[in-house]
């Protein structure tokens, strides 16, 4: 069979390989499409430390199942993707699902094991998840990196954090978990599909963690929060010149920290996203101008009478 192998950095060769067997617990998928990632640019650049040359890379792919071994149900034909995460399968992590919290986790087609960029490719039967057969194979390869962003935290439940999580939705999230001190805004954030955050329990669930406090205690909250390798984006006003940052935790969890104070020039995505926002589950006031004062001041008082306040500036 082709394969696409990485011998070493920036060194890449089309070779033929053997057929791979087919080990027990294990199918093996006849590749249909592959997709390439930022992972993959990274290994062939030689900037993954835990690379091993050489390699087969390819962890985003859809194809047929081409052989099983015996006292696996899958069946030949049927149209596959897989979850590339290869982790031990039985430590606690494992057992209750959050593979990715596994000590010994490894991707398929990053380090050691061949991936997808190969006319066959071997993966464990309990990776490998059945695509809807009217769904196209060039889009189920796809299925990974939308996969990537799953689960998103939100601390602070304000308009913005509640827009926040309807984005997060919209862009592929299949869970959103909201925090905030004000019981009627985390009400409208589940209502709006959110669940209620659970900092200790849901301590390294988190693919994305979104901070509108801006307080040292949040961002050490999110640092908590955040999975290994996962992303921390604050936009809330920062309470000092100086916070404290937990950097050798983040270092330890791989994680990124972007500060977002502004927005692109260009509102195109942002006017096309408010026709599938539910953004009048979150208007609390609709007032006039004149109103406009005393609406801000009550709302200042006491946080839990509002979220968001229109006003109607003028009557055309």
């Amino acid at each position: 069979m082709r394969a696409l192998e990485v011998v070493a950095p920036y060194e890449l060769r089309v070779t033929q390989k053997p057929v791979p067997d087919v080990a027990p617990g294990q199918v093996r998928i006849r590749v249909r499409w592959a997709g390439v990632c930022g992972t993959d640019y990274s290994l062939i650049a030689g900037k993954l430390t835990f690379a091993r040359y050489p390699i087969v890379p390819g962890h985003e792919f859809s194809g047929l199942i081409s052989a099983v071994c015996e006292g696996v149900e899958w069946q030949i034909g049927q149209p596959v993707t897989i979850n590339p995460i290869l982790s031990c399968r039985t430590c606690p992590a494992c057992l209750r699902g959050d593979i990715h919290h596994c000590e010994k986790t490894a991707v398929l087609g990053v380090a050691g094991t061949p991936g997808g960029f190969a006319d066959e490719v071997v993966a464990p039967a309990d990776a490998v998840r059945l695509l809807p057969a009217d769904l196209p194979l060039d889009a189920a390869a796809m299925t990974e990196p939308v996969a990537v962003v799953v689960r998103v935290a939100i601390l602070g439940a304000g308009n913005t954090g509640l827009l926040a999580l309807q984005m997060a939705f919209l862009y592929g999230a299949t869970h959103v978990a909201v925090s905030d001190p004000v019981a009627a805004r985390l009400e409208v954030a589940q209502k709006l599909g959110a669940a209620a955050l659970r900092p200790e329990e849901d301590a390294g669930q988190f693919d994305a963690v979104i901070d509108g406090v801006g307080t040292p205690e949040t961002l050490a909250l999110c640092v908590r929060l955040a999975r290994r390798g996962g992303s921390i984006a604050v936009y809330g006003v920062p309470s000092q010149e100086q916070p404290t940052v937990p950097v050798l935790e983040m270092f330890r969890k791989d994680l990124r920290l972007a500060f977002t104070r502004l927005y692109p020039a260009d509102f195109t995505e942002a006017i096309a996203a408010l026709r599938r926002l539910d953004w009048n589950a979150i208007v609390t006031h609709r007032v006039t101008l004149e109103d406009l004062p005393d609406a801000v001041r009550g709302v200042m008082a006491d946080p839990a009478s509002g979220i968001k306040i229109l006003a109607r500036i003028s009557e055309d």
